[in-house]
């Protein structure tokens, strides 16, 4: 019985929470960006964090980021596209509209050459948004005496490790007498 009521309250909850989402069609038809998937900039909403009780001050943070923006991770990805562009150019196959997506193919192409994974200028900047907004929503846990001390660790990999590096160095500017220590493994 009481497994009964269980699975009926938990697929309730899943219609409820499922009929107040939006679907990707929806979220895409709002900013066509969207689609650009991992080139796509992080989003920020808007936020209002809730007032602690009385008495009580953020002490302690553990931060879990993943890279900001980066390049497509194979620097050929659109070298397939741009040619099959060409072709039809070659052809006559291609309008007016076909001829400025060729150009902004080969132009996009052209900018992931030799960057394949690495973070791009707007993923430096979105981590460094990060920190910032950390800082700014709790100014007092970075000002402790006692506590200055910052553990970054990232993986080896080279858009995380330039990440955590983002990410740092604008904590840092915030609170420069923080004593970081960085690891990659």
């Amino acid at each position: 019985m009481k497994a009964k009521k269980l699975l009926l309250v938990s697929a309730l909850l899943s219609v409820a929470m499922a009929a107040g989402a939006q679907s990707a069609r929806e979220l895409i038809e709002q900013d066509t960006s969207r689609i650009a998937c991992q080139l796509h900039h992080y989003e920020v909403p808007d936020f209002h964090d809730s007032k602690a009780p009385a008495g009580y001050n953020p002490f302690y943070v553990s931060h879990f980021g993943r890279h900001g923006s980066r390049y497509h991770t194979s620097d050929r990805a659109f070298a397939g596209t741009v040619k099959e562009l060409r072709a039809m150019d070659g052809q006559g196959l291609l309008t007016d509209t076909g001829k400025g997506f060729l150009r902004d193919m080969e132009a996009f192409d052209a900018a992931h050459q030799g960057m394949g994974g690495y973070l791009t200028q707007r993923g430096s900047k979105e981590d460094q948004g990060v920190a910032t907004r950390l800082y700014e929503r709790c100014p007092k846990m970075f000002k402790q005496k006692d506590r200055k001390e910052v553990l970054a660790v990232s993986s080896t990999v080279v858009r995380c490790n330039q990440s955590m590096m983002n990410f740092c160095t604008a904590l840092k500017g915030k609170a420069p007498s923080l004593d970081i220590a960085y690891y990659a493994n």
